[in-house]
């Protein structure tokens, strides 16, 4: 998504800019923008999900199995980041600089109160403190801040991304009730029958 993203934006935020001043054509091209971003990025990231155990065995070998569970718990955390990467743009593109650092000091006082929170649970606790809070305080609060005085609201959000949080709850289900069917398997083969599947249903999506 590094990779993804940032081309994204670079072009989105001058283009947004330039139509500051015009509501409605601003929020047609930040919405379409969003939803095309989260039917490109929230099925990756729920595939490793479904299959991190699989996925760290593979690059990392058994001796890194514990650390499936938190590359899980990170990962519920990364389905929103790309969405929440390409919203925050529209604060630079409106000039609303004295918001986006208001939020900036927020955020970051509510990821070192999530660490700190999941200490005493060790890694383990830190990453899925991590990922509750920010799917239940930060996330909602960010949608919140972004939307007041804004040309879209947060129901716009929802029902830009909505389908596409749907297809990937489908999909994450799918690939349970399918690893569920294959039972033990080498995991590189259950990731490419895993990843075929993933494929096949996120072209259907297209």
């Amino acid at each position: 998504m590094r990779q993804v993203l940032p081309p994204v934006t670079g072009v989105l935020m001058p283009a947004l800019s330039r139509i500051a001043n015009e509501p409605e054509r601003f929020r047609r091209v930040f919405l379409q923008t969003i939803a095309q971003v989260s039917m490109v990025s929230l099925p990756p990231v729920i595939f490793l999900i479904a299959t991190s155990d699989w996925v760290i065995r593979v690059l990392l070998g058994p001796k890194w199995d514990e650390c499936a569970a938190i590359f899980a718990w990170l990962g519920l955390n990364a389905l929103t980041q790309p969405i929440n990467s390409v919203t925050g743009t529209t604060w630079t593109a409106r000039g609303r600089s004295d918001d986006m650092l208001r939020w900036g000091v927020i955020h970051n006082l509510m990821i070192i109160t999530a660490i700190i929170a999941g200490l005493p649970w060790g890694p383990l606790g830190v990453a899925a403190s991590y990922a509750i809070t920010g799917l239940t305080l930060r996330v909602p609060f960010f949608y919140w801040s972004v939307c007041r005085n804004s040309f879209f609201t947060v129901p716009d959000l929802v029902r830009a991304t909505g389908p596409h949080y749907l297809i990937s709850a489908v999909l994450y289900a799918g690939i349970w009730l399918l690893r569920h069917e294959l039972g033990s398997i080498k995991p590189v083969y259950g990731l490419a029958i895993t990843g075929t599947f993933a494929g096949v249903l996120w072209r259907s999506e297209e």
